[in-house]
């Protein structure tokens, strides 16, 4: 337990402890459930680093070795087309296991029996999600062959991550495969000309569809899909390959997802929420509004009762929209929204501060012995900097270069007291990573030839709403400036800076100021809670 919980962590684990003991005199403890027992796929033995045999034998550990380099050399020749698939080649060649087949054999047996196979091994399950980058590299980096890339997508791959999620595989070895089958592409990225805009797989944006459209697939599959469907949507604003039917198909299952105000009965609130800002992304992506997609999006972005990640994935939303006359926003009262937005982040990043104080003052004068400042009682990042985690497809932008200096990370010296930077930092990220959500909504205002974007890009559309966009704008510039780490005057001295006090009063007064227009009457405090992935996701999801 964190020491902050001091006295009463103790007690209440006695207290358990206790419970327990009263419950065991009282009655037999239950068998424990038998294990589940999940498929797997052997690995090649000439590949195998992990039988008792190799282990115990250093010449034949340096022989698998020796085969997987050779293979994987020869297996790379041909996916850059300097081999064909009827050629010949040695596998193992020295050893024993010796043996000539055709490079048609070697690339099933290097994925399926090596590559694939250690996906569903226990004992390498916590690289899983190294082995798909890796085999996604190869076939974007590696293969310049567009009949091998199509060998080994439709041949290799598509079957056997199909067979992983309708057969007995481990949860893991399911949500990596559907992961996968989002990033397929139906042909190679890189030519003699340079490396093109990635093309998806039409079959797999149907295979993720369907998925979701069931509805009966386990939480991470269907998060998975998702993250894959995003892919599709956000590559289909450079390349138009995805029929209109079909967008429109994707986007009323996203507002279907949108529009749930209960979870299904086995999936938690928190994987609720992952998956609607999952929709919400996709919705971004397709850019264009019926008329029901922006009005839901606005309004789960004034919903105070929606988690806070899910309100800060609906503003970044705001972003990525084609504002046209049949896609538009009232300006005005969707600028005083995300201003109140604002509003509401910095209160409940002041209303966290004065409640650590409080705990820490009352611990104190209960003889406690407490360390304010190391982090403990302030639950709910997980779930607020959720937002960051991998599957956006790149919707998160560059937050350092956009916002640098201001999350704490930088190498500056500070003359604050290390306990006092700690705090300031640990403030500084909240604030940032939040904010960072309604920055990346406000936009940018057109210059030169580049075009406006977000609500700069909307307000073409609704001039009324000039004077709201430029005052939010205005308030978000001295914050950021507020936020920032001072510059120091010379080269390695350390710089005074605020410490998290001061920070908060400047703070304070900037949002005072936003209030008095934004905001009729005072917010009241709303409690940041964190978003918990669902229960059925596996823990430290692979790609998220």
């Amino acid at each position: 337990m964190n020491r902050i919980l001091g006295i009463v962590g103790r007690l209440t684990t006695l207290a358990m402890v206790m419970l327990f003991t009263i419950s065991l005199v009282a009655q037999q403890p239950a068998p424990a459930p038998a294990p589940a027992v999940f498929k797997k796929i052997d690995v090649a033995t000439i590949f195998d680093a992990n039988t008792e045999a190799v282990l115990a034998d250093k010449r034949l550990q340096s022989n698998i070795r020796r085969n997987v380099s050779f293979a994987k050399a020869q297996v790379y020749d041909v996916l850059r087309g300097g081999s064909g698939l009827s050629d010949n080649f040695v596998i193992a060649e020295g050893t024993p296991d010796e043996n000539t087949i055709t490079n048609q054999q070697l690339l099933s047996g290097w994925y399926q029996n090596y590559h694939f196979a250690l996906m569903t091994q226990a004992g390498s399950m916590g690289d899983i999600d190294l082995q798909r980058l890796e085999f996604i590299k190869e076939l974007t980096m590696i293969c310049t062959d567009n009949d091998i890339h199509s060998h080994v997508v439709d041949q290799i791959a598509i079957p056997q991550m199909t067979a992983f999620l309708q057969e007995n595989y481990h949860p893991a070895v399911k949500y990596n495969a559907m992961l996968i089958i989002g990033q397929l592409n139906s042909q190679v990225v890189i030519t003699n000309e340079g490396r093109t805009v990635p093309a998806p797989l039409p079959a797999a944006l149907t295979f993720m569809v369907d998925a979701i459209k069931s509805g009966t697939e386990t939480d991470a599959i269907l998060l998975a899909s998702w993250i894959g469907v995003l892919r599709h949507v956000r590559l289909n604003r450079l390349n138009q390959q995805i029929a209109g039917s079909d967008v429109v198909t994707i986007a009323g299952e996203a507002m279907k997802l949108l529009n749930q105000t209960t979870p299904p009965a086995n999936r938690s609130a928190g994987g609720q929420v992952w998956l609607q800002r999952r929709a919400i992304d996709v919705l971004a992506m397709i850019g264009q509004d019926d008329q029901k997609i922006l009005p839901k999006i606005l309004s789960i972005m004034q919903d105070d009762k929606a988690a806070m990640s899910l309100r800060l994935t609906a503003a970044r939303a705001l972003k990525y929209f084609n504002y046209s006359p049949s896609t538009q926003v009232p300006v005005e009262s969707t600028s005083n929204a995300l201003g109140t937005l604002i509003v509401r982040i910095c209160r409940n990043e002041i209303d966290r501060v004065d409640q650590e104080k409080a705990l820490a003052a009352l611990q104190e004068a209960s003889g406690v012995s407490v360390d304010e400042g190391d982090m403990g009682g302030m639950g709910g990042m997980g779930g607020m900097m959720g937002g960051m985690e991998g599957g956006t497809g790149g919707m998160e932008g560059d937050m350092g270069s956009m916002m640098g200096g201001m999350g704490g990370s930088t190498d500056v010296k500070s003359m604050l007291k290390p306990k006092e930077k700690r705090q300031v930092d640990y403030t500084r990220r909240i604030l940032v990573y939040q904010l960072f959500h309604v920055y990346e909504a406000i936009g940018e205002k057109q210059i030169r030839t580049t075009a406006p974007i977000g609500m700069y890009a909307a307000v073409v559309q609704d001039a009324a709403g000039q004077v709201a966009l430029d005052r939010l704008g205005d308030a978000m510039t001295v914050l950021i400036d507020i936020l920032r780490i001072p510059e120091p005057d010379d080269l390695g001295k350390p710089v005074a800076e605020p410490n998290r006090d001061t920070l908060l009063e400047s703070i304070a007064a900037e949002i005072r100021k936003l209030e008095s227009f934004v905001i009729p009457v005072e917010t009241p405090p709303e409690t940041v809670t964190a978003d918990a992935p669902a229960a059925s996701v596996p823990g430290a999801l692979p790609g998220s």
